[in-house]
């Protein structure tokens, strides 16, 4: 909690969520040995929103912020998320596990409720959360995703004036639906490799389920 205005009661204006899995196995859908070997750098999302705050107050940031960072490792043992299991969240909605290696969305999930119990007026997000998305755009680009066009434009801008590569991929209301689960209100994936088509989409499409105000100030980055 980051607050310079020295008001407790001061307005959260944004919050920052990132992915920390500080290990990934993949669990019991487990990686092969080489797309295990990077993966401590699944936490690279809470680690690129940290630094991202410690820059902005190095820069004089005067307004409140919320740091959250979603942290966890995926591995297997006797307690870990099985292929089928599901999980009841905090507002109700339920998710069935089709694929645990789709576990970043999962905490992120938990972060966007935070965000939106904190009142927050901008979330932004940042996750190294699909293969789909250095698919589409490699790795010299960074994925965007939003439901609000002005906001996803600001981003778009302000990447531009600092020489980030930033691109925007598709995201609309009805890929929250894109995931189905006869038993759950969605999958958190859908249950072949990869996700199948469109998957970063859809792992956008997920978290939207989540974020306050159907969308509106929030931003996505994979």
């Amino acid at each position: 909690d980051y607050n310079p205005t020295g008001n407790e009661k001061a307005d959260v204006e944004f919050a920052l969520i990132g992915k920390g899995i500080t290990f990934d196995t993949g669990g019991y859908s487990i990686k092969s040995s080489e797309g295990m070997v990077s993966m401590k750098c699944d936490m690279g999302g809470a680690a690129t929103v940290a630094g991202a705050l410690m820059l902005a107050i190095r820069q004089g940031l005067n307004k409140r912020v919320k740091l959250i960072l979603c942290c966890a490792e995926n591995m297997i043992d006797g307690s870990a998320y099985k292929n089928g299991d599901i999980i009841t969240y905090k507002d109700g909605q339920t998710v069935e596990v089709v694929n645990t290696d789709a576990e970043g969305r999962l905490v992120l999930a938990d972060g966007l409720l935070r965000a939106g119990e904190l009142g927050a007026k901008r979330i932004i997000d940042a996750a190294t959360l699909t293969g789909a998305a250095q698919v589409a755009v490699g790795k010299e680009y960074n994925a965007l995703f939003s439901v609000d066009d002005n906001y996803a434009e600001e981003a778009l801008a302000t990447a531009k004036s600092e020489q980030e590569n930033l691109w925007r991929l598709p995201l609309t209301p009805w890929h929250q639906f894109q995931c189905p689960s006869p038993f759950a209100d969605t999958a958190n994936s859908r249950p072949q490799k990869g996700g199948g088509t469109g998957g970063a989409s859809n792992a956008a499409g997920f978290l939207l389920r989540f974020a306050p105000n159907q969308g509106a100030g929030w931003l996505h980055f994979d």
